[in-house]
């Protein structure tokens, strides 16, 4: 049984810190968190601030996420949540993941592989 809030899609998106340095690419993602396929070794509960773009919308996202979990196989990766204090934000990443969702049900499009 699926206990999420959002709909994850599965789409890359670069994600970084603040200060510009690339965290890594999203798995999939979703209005509430993340999984971001890293090198970097991150510990449960950590804070990161980070930034990333919704590619349709050209549209740059602030925002601070909690490392959730952590993941070696079958890949290197952390499961991030977003604390979302603005509902601009989970208005614009839930337009995203369902216009694209529509988009890959209707087209058969792989946008990550």
């Amino acid at each position: 049984m699926e206990r999420r809030k959002y709909k994850r899609l599965i789409f890359g998106i670069n994600i970084y810190r603040l200060e510009g340095k690339k965290i890594g690419l999203t798995k999939d993602i979703s209005a509430g968190g993340a999984f971001i396929e890293t090198s970097e070794y991150f510990h449960k509960g950590e804070r990161l601030n980070i930034v990333f773009e919704i590619p349709d919308q050209l549209k740059t996202i602030t925002t601070t996420a909690i490392v959730m979990n952590r993941r070696r196989k079958p890949c290197w990766g952390i499961g991030i949540e977003f604390e979302i204090k603005e509902g601009g934000i989970v208005k614009s990443i839930k337009q995203f993941t369902e216009r694209w969702s529509t988009y890959i049900e209707q087209s058969g499009y792989v946008p990550y592989a």
